[in-house]
């Protein structure tokens, strides 16, 4: 007779998974990411704790289209901008994050078969080309939170690395598959089925290209997509479901096909479906994704581990062999990057998870794997994949998370980007002007302002100040046609996400708009200005005549305690007022009903010695990401608050 399916091990991972964030939002200064607590929480109540949580058919269905979601998301976080170009965008093959990402995996390998042949001469392993694959891998599933949760998924470096884990990861997975095939039945076609889900990867594309073109089509999936019959959101998960079938079907890991579909999505919308990536973010982190990490701990069984003191040994070589094969390749990321973000992302990249267990188990059916092994290469995987990430987060330049003080770069001449640079120093803010006329440079050098005298199109200039973690690059050139040049090399070159342009020609703004950069026009915002002096003078005097005495921040909502609370039921210190907020890509201005959520993004003006306390009291961390399609806010800047566009 059938085993009834028990809910009772799923309703303990969703307890865990609403718990997790309440108890550890409180020591964000550990920076350990949310899925490495849930990890520690499934071992805590798993098979190593208190046999809470079991093994089930519900929660393992639950937990395996978490991870598939997981990779679905993963898909739809790639900029397809930055790798069909032969250089990225940069002008330098070098610098493309798909070059850098094919030249850590090869090191990766060479190094790994190295430390595995070591490991089998001195009798700690037996097959050593499965050990290679092993240490071969990345965890894409604990990369892409990490990068999401510190905001540089879209810039240049997160596209590296999250390229570089990809690489790793399937890469491997088919490199396993291959071997898995030959040592049970030899070399036979089965193995190249896999090309069939890049077939469909490519007629997927094309149709839904095809039939996007159809207005009637394209106006009913609109009409739908706000309705409660969400069908984008449908139509999303049936890609995905398609993608994970055929897979299952090809005899090949789900998590390729989950990953084309997202793919798919990301070729078709790009950037600019922002409410619905936002709406199946909510979904996967908010419920599905939680619950594979948690179960990824419960399943770890620390007794058995400990009863053979072989494992150990092998655990602790694997350890330093795990590390060793990511951290050298990793320093040809030095070329571009810091060497602090070079070794930081070495240390994200040795993370391991899934495809590390299930290589393992794919051994110990073959037979070239033993039981000593597998526990230790298990183990392997929950340290990397918590320590890790804790490195990353400990290495990683502070300016990026958001909690340093970023500077502020201008570049050019200029008389806006001079007057701007001056009220910003006198607030005490660090900024720094690149301008290419000497005797400029020198004027401004004599005022106290720091200058860097180059010419605005250089790259490795650019670079060396830093632009990829400044708070904004304010592009101010006498030459519309050279601002959208330097725009387009900020943005799509190195992956800078806050680019602000000041654009006189009205005619050229749409072309600074589609590089996802936010113009100010002397002629549309001037007249937006003097239309709110003649309706609203308070509200001028308030946001521009006092800014000696006022400041005016962006904020990210983290501290749970204001969550899910209304806006007139928090009381703020001083004369603090909230003047906007920015959430899943929609800007509003907010009322006393509004009720706050996770992660919001507000914006504040008041007092200069309360603005400080505001900020830690709502989260003490100011927002690092910036809108990449502002056509979304178009109507709030528009119609809400006009000095603000058009």
């Amino acid at each position: 007779m059938k085993e009834p399916v028990s809910f009772v091990s799923l309703l303990w991972v969703l307890l865990l998974a609403f718990l997790v964030p309440l108890l550890t939002s409180r020591i964000r200064w550990l920076h350990v990411p949310e899925v490495v607590w849930e990890i520690i929480a499934g071992m805590l109540f798993g098979v190593s704790g208190f046999h809470l949580i079991y093994q089930d058919i519900a929660l393992d269905i639950m937990a395996g289209f978490g991870f598939s979601f997981l990779m679905f998301l993963a898909g739809l976080e790639i900029d397809f901008g930055m790798i069909t170009s032969p250089t990225g965008g940069s002008g330098k093959l070098k610098e493309n994050p798909a070059f850098f990402s094919l030249v850590i995996f090869l090191g990766t390998l060479s190094l790994a078969s190295a430390a595995a042949l070591w490991m089998k001469r001195i009798g700690l392993v037996g097959r050593w080309t499965t050990v290679a694959l092993i240490l071969s891998t990345t965890s894409l599933g604990v990369v892409v939170p990490v990068l999401k949760e510190k905001g540089i998924i879209v810039g240049r470096y997160g596209q590296t690395l999250l390229l570089s884990a990809l690489i790793a990861d399937f890469a491997t997975m088919l490199l396993i598959t291959v071997e898995a095939t030959i040592l049970s039945s030899g070399l036979t076609m089965e193995i190249f089925l896999v090309s069939i889900l890049f077939v469909l990867f490519f007629l997927a594309y094309r149709s839904a290209s095809f039939f996007s073109k159809w207005g009637l089509l394209r106006k009913t999936v609109e009409e739908l997509a706000g309705s409660t019959s969400q069908i984008r959101v449908r139509g999303a998960f049936a890609l995905m479901l398609l993608f994970v079938a055929l897979s299952e079907k090809l005899g090949t890991e789900i998590i390729l096909g989950a990953f084309l579909a997202g793919a798919v999505m990301a070729l078709l919308y790009g950037r600019s479906a922002e409410s619905l990536l936002h709406k199946l973010e909510a979904m996967g982190y908010g419920f599905f994704i939680p619950i594979f990490f948690i179960r990824v701990g419960a399943n770890f069984d620390l007794q058995a581990f400990l009863s053979d003191p072989r494992s150990i040994y092998i655990f602790m070589a694997l350890l330093v062999a795990a590390y060793v094969v990511k951290l050298f390749p990793a320093m040809a990321l030095r070329t571009a990057f810091s060497l602090k973000e070079s070794v930081a992302g070495g240390f994200l990249l040795s993370s391991r998870l899934t495809l590390i267990i299930a290589a393992a188990a794919i051994g110990v059916r073959l037979g070239v794997v033993d039981s000593a092994t597998n526990a230790a290469i298990i183990l392997v995987a929950v340290v990397t994949c918590t320590v890790s990430p804790l490195l990353f987060g400990t290495l990683f330049p502070t300016e990026y998370g958001g909690g340093g003080a970023r500077p502020v770069i201008v570049i050019g001449e200029e008389r806006v980007g001079i007057l701007l640079t001056q009220r910003l120093m006198s607030r005490g803010e660090p900024v720094t002007m690149v301008v290419g006329d000497p005797d400029v440079a020198g004027k401004l050098e004599k005022k106290g302002v720091r200058v860097v005298l180059a010419n605005p199109l250089d790259e490795d200039a650019l670079v060396g100040l830093g632009v990829e973690s400044a708070r904004a690059v304010v592009v101010a050139t006498s030459d519309d046609r050279l601002s959208l040049k330097v725009c387009r090399l900020l943005r799509s070159g190195l992956g800078v996400d806050r680019v602000i342009a000041w654009v006189r020609e009205v005619a050229m703004e749409k072309a600074f708009r589609e590089l996802g950069v936010l113009t100010v026009s002397p002629v549309i915002n001037g007249a937006s200005v003097m239309e709110m002096v003649i309706h609203a003078p308070d509200v001028y005097h308030l946001l521009a005549g006092t800014l000696e005495e006022k400041d005016t921040i962006e904020v990210r909502l983290t501290n749970p305690h204001f969550v899910g609370k209304m806006l007139r039921q928090i009381s703020i210190p001083g004369d603090v007022l909230v003047m906007s907020i920015r959430r899943g890509g929609e800007v509003f201005v907010p009322h006393g009903d509004t009720k706050l959520e996770r992660g919001d993004c507000l914006s504040l003006i008041g007092d200069k010695d309360m603005i400080a306390e505001v900020v830690k009291l709502l989260g003490d961390v100011e927002c690092g990401d910036f809108s990449t399609d502002y056509r979304l806010s178009d109507k709030f800047y528009a119609g809400s608050m006009p000095f603000f566009g058009e």
